[in-house]
């Protein structure tokens, strides 16, 4: 469907580094109850950086792995849910805070939750497919700790900052062969941050502190999510002509210990052929799914040649999937 190829990548964390057994001692809670009820045993959360910050130096070490130069790109994508501000757009923060204000390299921004990477991946494609462009950086950025409360102990423990980056460009070897997404917004309320916009702004008498944090009714959303989940593999089985677990490997969106159970129970996949990072980064929203890739590469489980199943739900409530030849 589209030709392009990974050609760089890169990835930024937080300095600091938040380990449950410190959340279970400040909280009072049973020793090891966060990674055996949520599954992360770390994750990193910001003290100083922004989301430009972090989405800069990912980029940047995308640029060195790659052998470019920052004007050497056609565009920049940013493909996450938190930013430094709602305008101007994250991208053209990203260019400013790494020193490539003068660059002219256009800058927009893709916002579809948690699967915003996999949407910028098509966007790319799409893109390079029109010969408008030949090389595309893609940088997902997010902070979600900023918007977490303590007595929300589902999100308090199960989320986590960072940063990643890839680079692309047209290829005769690699791409993507399918995507799909379907969107189901009778979930919409299940999960999100209510103030913020023009729904609740924060100048109006109406906003509440608690409006600025996250919230999740995670039954409800796993449940809701697993009813549309079983039909919209079965369209993607049925489209491919193959069962999803005969891919090499899947990469997916880290929403929940329990949702990846669930999948690898439901569908036989081995635990070795998925990647999981939920452990050591905790759920990064939009980064999760090209941290979960780049560290996949890193260590060797993904191989140029190898066709990536890459799978997320998101906020809305949107499902998402997209076949990647790396």
């Amino acid at each position: 469907m589209y030709n392009i190829k990974i050609i760089g990548r890169g990835i930024c964390l937080p300095e600091k580094v938040v380990w449950s057994a410190d959340l279970e001692k400040e909280n009072n809670w049973p020793e090891n109850y966060i990674l055996e009820k949520h599954g992360v045993k770390k994750r990193h959360w910001v003290t100083k950086e922004h989301n430009s910050t972090l989405g800069a130096k990912a980029l940047a070490n995308a640029l060195e792995n790659a052998g470019l130069n920052f004007n050497e790109l056609d565009l920049l994508i940013y493909a996450s849910v938190s930013y430094d501000c709602p305008i101007p757009t994250t991208g053209c923060a990203i260019q400013q805070v790494g020193g490539w204000e003068d660059s002219g390299v256009p800058c927009i921004d893709v916002n579809s939750s948690c699967i915003s990477f996999m949407n910028a991946m098509e966007v790319a494609g799409a893109l390079m497919l029109s010969n408008s462009y030949k090389k595309i950086a893609i940088v997902s950025s997010e902070i979600a700790s900023r918007s977490l409360h303590p007595e929300a102990e589902e999100c308090y423990c199960l989320f986590g900052d960072g940063a990643a980056a890839f680079i692309m460009e047209p290829s005769l070897n690699s791409g993507i062969s399918y995507t799909k997404f379907k969107t189901y917004s009778a979930g919409y309320e299940y999960t999100g941050i209510r103030g913020g916009g023009n729904f609740l702004h924060p100048a109006g008498e109406e906003f509440k502190t608690s409006d600025a944090y996250f919230h999740m009714e995670g039954r409800k959303a796993m449940l809701f999510t697993i009813r549309h989940l079983t039909d919209f593999i079965a369209e993607i089985e049925s489209e491919l002509n193959r069962s999803v677990s005969d891919f090499n490997y899947i990469v997916p969106h880290q929403p929940s210990k329990q949702s990846m159970d669930y999948f690898i129970n439901k569908y036989n996949i081995h635990k070795n052929q998925m990647h999981n990072i939920l452990m050591d980064y905790g759920n990064c929203v939009a980064a999760s799914i090209p941290i979960a890739l780049y560290d996949a590469i890193e260590k060797g489980k993904v191989k140029r040649g190898d066709e990536v199943l890459m799978l997320g739900t998101a906020a809305g409530i949107t499902l998402g999937a997209l076949v990647f030849k790396y």
